[in-house]
């Protein structure tokens, strides 16, 4: 890690009296591109996911929304695009889920994607965020429900393991 450096990034991600955050950087073939959550102006209500093109100098292009289909009047943050699936991951407070913020997956790229469905076998009625695959159906995730090491009910999120059981 002795080489990694911090960079701000340019203009078209980072607006001014907009949030933006939660990056992640992935490739769809030879395109390189960043998702992130954002508050800004366009979208569809609360935090919405956006995508940046990144050329091969390393330049961010403008941002586009991912589209309602992800997108909705609550808030949808901390995507992940699995690789092995072909999936954005990401969580939502919408109606859909069981409380707090629940994972949702949808088949697609960039800002083509099928519906997105809730990934109910990871989910609990707490705060499950910033999912990751390391492997296929074996990743990481942050949640707050009450095994928290901290054993105080919705405090504080703790990073879980999971193995998704193929049928």
């Amino acid at each position: 890690y002795k080489n990694q450096t911090t960079k701000y990034l340019n203009d078209n991600i980072n607006l001014e009296h907009t949030t933006n955050t939660q990056p992640h950087v992935t490739n769809h073939g030879t395109q390189k591109v960043m998702y992130f959550s954002s508050d800004r102006k366009g979208g569809y209500g609360g935090m919405d996911i956006w995508i940046s093109v990144i050329d091969n100098k390393g330049n961010f292009g403008k941002p586009i929304n991912v589209g309602n289909k992800i997108n909705s009047e609550f808030d949808e943050i901390t995507p992940f695009y699995n690789l092995f699936s072909k999936e954005l991951y990401f969580s939502s407070n919408r109606n859909q889920g069981l409380g707090g913020f629940d994972f949702f997956k949808a088949l697609g790229r960039l800002n083509l994607w099928e519906e997105p469905v809730n990934v109910v076998q990871l989910n609990s009625s707490y705060n499950d965020t910033y999912l990751s695959f390391y492997e296929s159906g074996k990743g990481y995730f942050s949640s707050n429900r009450p095994l928290s090491i901290q054993n105080k009910e919705g405090c504080c999120s703790d990073i879980f393991s999971f193995e998704i059981e193929k049928n």
